[in-house]
């Protein structure tokens, strides 16, 4: 499940670049946020985010109210998978839990980039967002990053990580933007195919060309 918000307060003053960084499911958008994060830039997870806002006493009641107690595991908490599997099955649950999410994650990332754009030791901020283009948020960056790799490659990495089958993962994608129009329309595409220390240097050059660019007039 993911949330993005493409709103962002008006008194907020635009100082850093600001990266969209999106991809194929199981392609290793992750370990780039990471990568990026290393070279001094502040990610805002999207996931982190709503898995915060999932968290809140008053969403957690509405979430019983609404699908009682076989949306949450046994320890209390929202559970993910059971949430991820009822939304992208039922377009109005999904309507439903982000009217419920978006003004909360809404408001920490609004906190979170205008905290960063007052920080000097920020070298820019990275939206970490798998629905980047479907919610919009790529018109507020300066450039966009799109994470691909080989299908095979994928459907591995998300058998092991999320105990998604070939058909799991396809039908999330299904309910997605198809990823050759996400690729053709990010400005830069990091291919995961030759190790962690190949897609580091994609990373790498791809940020150095984005800090030597002009910021765009917008508010980020």
């Amino acid at each position: 499940m993911s949330v993005c918000f493409p709103h962002m307060a008006s008194d907020c003053k635009k100082t850093k670049h600001v990266i969209g960084l999106c991809g194929a499911p199981g392609a290793g958008k992750s370990t780039v946020a990471g990568i990026l994060r290393d070279l001094g830039c502040l990610v805002l997870d999207a996931d982190a985010m709503a898995q915060i806002a999932l968290e809140m006493p008053d969403v957690k009641r509405q979430l019983l109210q609404r699908w009682g107690t076989e949306s949450f595991l046994p320890d209390g908490k929202p559970d993910r998978l059971w949430l991820g599997k009822k939304i992208f099955a039922e377009p109005g649950e999904r309507f439903w839990l982000e009217s419920l999410i978006h003004p909360l994650v809404r408001a920490s990332r609004n906190q979170a980039r205008c905290q960063a754009f007052a920080r000097k030791d920020v070298v820019a901020i990275v939206e970490d967002c798998p629905l980047l283009f479907e919610k919009g948020l790529d018109a507020q960056c300066d450039a966009t990053l799109f994470v691909d790799a080989p299908l095979a490659a994928r459907q591995n990495r998300v058998a092991a990580t999320r105990n998604w089958s070939p058909q799991e993962l396809a039908f999330r994608e299904k309910a997605q933007w198809p990823l050759d129009t996400k690729r053709a329309r990010s400005d830069y595409v990091l291919v995961n195919d030759a190790g962690f220390d190949g897609l580091r240097q994609q990373a790498v050059q791809a940020l150095g060309l984005i800090l030597a660019s002009p910021l765009s007039p917008r508010n980020g």
